[in-house]
């Protein structure tokens, strides 16, 4: 287990690749459930007051978020011929994310104690953010065999996607 966790770790710091990742369909499942469970504990704990969703509607929400993002990775994979990298990919996907969501979790709290707008807390979020596409871009990068340019583009594009769905789905979250 701590040899996939420090896995995942390089992942998100750009020294190993989703070609490194075991092809598991029960670590692809594992990592999934793990993310689904970690999103729900930040969305529900860490999200302003007045914006914190209910239990069902944050479950909801992450439930088609995921679904949505697996299939548009899964689609994209198997149309451009490279069906034998969809479970690696989908791994390390949820497996970086599983990686930004316990630092996420960690910075959150310390930034909890900040006040909302602060010019640090929006610094630290957009800082995040950025660390966020770039292990995204990277992943898509190799995955697919594309430049790190056009995989910026795709993970930027399947953010802004994550935004309309958050907002279609929720208004309150937003």
């Amino acid at each position: 287990m701590r040899l996939i966790f420090r896995l995942f770790l390089e992942l998100c710091l750009f020294r190993k690749a989703p070609q490194d990742v075991p092809h598991s369909v029960f670590l692809f499942v594992f990592t999934l459930g793990l993310n689904v469970v970690l999103s729900m504990i930040n969305l529900l704990f860490l999200v302003e007051e007045s914006r914190q969703p209910g239990f069902i509607d944050a479950l909801q929400y992450i439930a088609i978020r995921t679904v949505l993002f697996l299939v548009v990775i899964y689609s994209i994979l198997f149309m451009l011929g490279f069906r034998n990298r969809i479970i690696q990919t989908l791994t390390a996907i949820q497996g970086a994310d599983i990686i930004l969501g316990i630092v996420f979790m960690v910075i959150g709290l310390g930034l909890s104690l900040l006040p909302p707008g602060s010019p640090i807390l929006i610094l630290v979020i957009m800082l995040f953010l950025g660390w966020s596409l770039a292990v995204h871009s990277n992943i898509y990068r190799h995955a697919l065999s594309i430049s790190l340019f056009t995989a910026g583009f795709l993970a930027v594009g399947l953010f802004f996607l994550e935004i309309l769905i958050e907002k279609q789905f929720s208004p309150v979250m937003m």
